[in-house]
């Protein structure tokens, strides 16, 4: 799931979502029932794509050490 190419993936989706006025695809989006099929330890039913950036963000920052509390904060 943290592998560059899902990051870039996640990213240009973001962006592309965001240039074109759709913010708010980012927390109205959900994953279907097929995704969550095919990738359960990564993609739950009704998933924002919000909530798949953010898990992407906290695999990151445990992989490399990075402490955060329990609400995703970075913690120094």
């Amino acid at each position: 799931m943290s592998s560059g190419g899902v990051q870039a993936l996640a990213l240009a989706l973001a962006c592309d979502a965001a240039r074109a006025g759709h913010a708010a695809q980012l927390l109205s989006w959900r994953a279907p029932l097929g995704a969550s099929n095919a990738y359960p330890s990564v993609v739950k039913r009704g998933a924002t794509i919000a909530n798949l950036l953010a898990a992407v963000f906290r695999d990151e920052c445990a992989a490399n050490g990075v402490k955060l509390n329990e609400y995703g904060i970075i913690q120094s």
